[in-house]
């Protein structure tokens, strides 16, 4: 598994916070109760597709005018919504297209345990 965070650092020229590859490391992507937490697996038959990590960043990226340090974790499904992690930062943002951005919390862990409990 620590071939797939070294990929995903290499094709977002990133370096992923801990708590983000611990995910990759235990899950690789998720879904609860229908919503995808994008990651990464070598299973994946195209990285460039949802629900990969790569896939979504690089999807989003224009359109939501994203900084290079940040990568699309989720989509929320409505009005264009998309879910970002900061990797330098390692906080959490809803952001819609033209970057208005919402901070969630303060670091992907919070974020994800925030999920968990709340499909719980």
């Amino acid at each position: 598994m620590g071939n797939n965070i070294s990929f995903i650092e290499k094709k977002l020229n990133i370096e992923l916070p801990e708590d983000y590859k611990h995910f990759i490391k235990t899950f690789g992507y998720l879904e609860v109760n229908g919503q995808e937490i994008y990651g990464y697996t070598d299973k994946m038959l195209d990285y460039n597709k949802i629900p990969c990590v790569i896939g979504a960043t690089n999807l989003y990226k224009h359109s939501h005018k994203l900084l290079s340090e940040e990568i699309v974790i989720q989509s929320l499904g409505f009005e264009n919504i998309i879910v970002v992690l900061n990797t330098k930062s390692n906080t959490m943002y809803e952001v819609s297209p033209g970057n208005f951005k919402k901070k969630i919390t303060d670091s992907f862990a919070d974020w994800l345990n925030n999920i968990q409990q709340y499909h719980r």
